[in-house]
Formats: structure tokens, sequence, C-alpha cells
């Protein structure tokens, strides 16, 4: 099995650069999106195994991007 795809999703650039420089550190492949539309993008374009989301966004809430990421990856 190849290495853990992760998608972080946050509005705070910091946040969204500190975990991403833990996680691949740790091994893992991350990629980041800054808000919500970006995020739903991405969703459409790659395969992720793991979501870290902000809930508390402008665009789209946090909680409707995982109800996005729940219908389409089941198994994350």
């Amino acid at each position: 099995m190849g290495r853990r795809r992760i998608l972080i999703v946050d509005d705070e650039l910091a946040l969204r650069e500190s975990l991403a420089g833990w996680l691949e550190r740790d091994g893992y492949d991350v990629e980041m999106a800054s808000g919500s539309k970006e995020a739903l993008k991405r969703l459409k374009d790659a395969r992720f195994d793991i979501f870290i989301v902000d809930v508390k966004m402008r665009e789209i809430s946090g909680i409707e991007i995982l109800k996005q990421v729940n219908a389409n990856y089941p198994n994350a």
C-alpha cells in the first residue's frame, strides 16, 4: 500500500503549513486547500485517505465539506 494522502482545509495559512510540515515529516502525502471551494475542487481532482477540515469557514462550512467527503469517500 502507498503512502496515505491527506487533504488539509483551513483558511489560516500558518496552520495549514504547520500541519502539513508535521504530517509530511511523518511520511504522509499532503495537499492543502485555503477554503471550501478549493477543497471541493480538489475532491473532484484527486483521491484522499484522510481529511483535516476547519469547521468554521467563510464560503461553505467544514461540516458541508465533510458531507461531500462522506458521499464521495465513505471509507475515509
